[in-house]
């Protein structure tokens, strides 16, 4: 079986969070083959080219992020981030290289790492949408990242599905004159993935499906990192409320707004890339 997911983490000080990871998803996804150095190498065996292996075969990695993680420095006390041959950097390096989706899992209550503090060959790494997995909401973020694979690996169903609250998306009602948002619980599962939808799509693009029947065509990459940030709506939005109530987004995050009441918290260059899929669509079309 070809390894559907590939955990990526620093040894030295996040192995601890990476095997809590690793045992969750296993468990919420029985279907998904999921690579970790230490549990699928045999003694004698090529770590380098067993990493190249599973590499190569994977449609997802989860790179783990702790606070130390761009920072932590070698015996010369340079940062290993900066060293072309760290293994983390190698292997993140590689899967960008290979188009796969690459989800950053942010721990211990890390940064998601600026574009300007990255070598040049993981600079791309910044605009990949972020899932945090908090220690005193550890089961239920793990619930958004095992829903966010399981929209990339279709044989890596979770184990029992939990409902959504209508829909994979938003909806909003007028009721009185004040808007209900009705939104995905974050904890909860799809009963299953929205299906792919290409119709009237040129080749190679597919429905977007920001909310259900949403038709501008995009690439799958960019179909798969919108269902990514559906399922990850709650974690953006700010736990304390705001001028906007529940709808306030954290800081740093912004509404998407890639159709008319989307409140969806993403980074600005996720709602600036939103906005620009919707002005290229007619492209994207037959």
């Amino acid at each position: 079986m070809s390894d559907n997911v590939f955990i990526n983490y620093r040894r030295q000080t996040d192995s601890g969070v990476a095997g809590r990871v690793y045992d969750n998803l296993t468990r919420a996804l029985p279907g998904a083959s999921i690579f970790m150095d230490v549990d699928k190498l045999n003694p004698g065996d090529d770590f380098e080219v067993a990493l190249g292996r599973s590499l190569a075969s994977c449609k997802v990695m989860l790179a783990v992020i702790g606070p130390q993680w761009a920072t932590l420095a070698d015996e010369q006390g340079r940062p290993r981030l900066q060293d072309p041959d760290d293994f983390v950097r190698k292997e993140i390096r590689a899967a960008l290289e290979g188009q796969v989706r690459v989800i950053p899992v942010l721990i211990n209550d890390a940064r998601m790492p600026g574009r300007s503090t990255l070598p040049p060959d993981l600079q791309d790494l910044a605009k990949r949408q972020a899932m945090e997995v908090r220690h005193e909401r550890f089961n239920d973020d793990m619930a958004a990242v095992a829903a966010a694979v399981a929209t990339t690996t279709p044989g890596a169903r979770p184990r029992r599905w939990q409902p959504y609250a209508l829909a994979a998306a938003v909806t909003v009602l007028g009721i009185g004159g004040a808007a209900l948002a009705l939104w995905p619980r974050p904890s909860a599962l799809p009963s299953e993935p929205a299906p792919i939808e290409t119709k009237g799509c040129k080749e190679g693009f597919v429905w977007r499906m920001a909310i259900f029947g949403d038709s501008v065509c995009v690439s799958r990459a960019d179909h798969d990192e919108v269902q990514a940030q559906n399922v990850n709506a709650r974690n953006n939005r700010s736990p304390t409320g705001g001028p906007y109530g529940d709808n306030t987004c954290r800081v740093g995050y912004v509404w998407r707004e890639a159709f008319e009441g989307d409140l969806v918290c993403v980074t600005p260059y996720e709602r600036d890339k939103a906005k620009q899929q919707t002005a290229d669509a007619p492209n994207n079309r037959n």
